[in-house]
């Protein structure tokens, strides 16, 4: 499933719904690691067992 993320409140919904829908914590998420994203990770996922892998794309358009 491809998503396009946004800022704010709207991004933090939109990655609960996915989590929401996805049914169990998944090992790691590859993501641009946009705030809204973290938030829903730490929100709904045990952010011990779920990795946070920033996008290789989005690291090397940021440097």
């Amino acid at each position: 499933m491809t998503h396009r993320g946004g800022v704010g409140k709207g991004a933090h919904r939109r990655g609960r719904r996915v989590f929401e829908e996805l049914g169990h914590a998944p090992d790691f998420i590859v993501t641009d690691a946009a705030a809204g994203t973290a938030r829903a990770i730490a929100g709904h996922l045990e952010t011990s067992r779920t990795v946070l892998v920033p996008s290789p794309w989005h690291v090397s358009n940021a440097v």
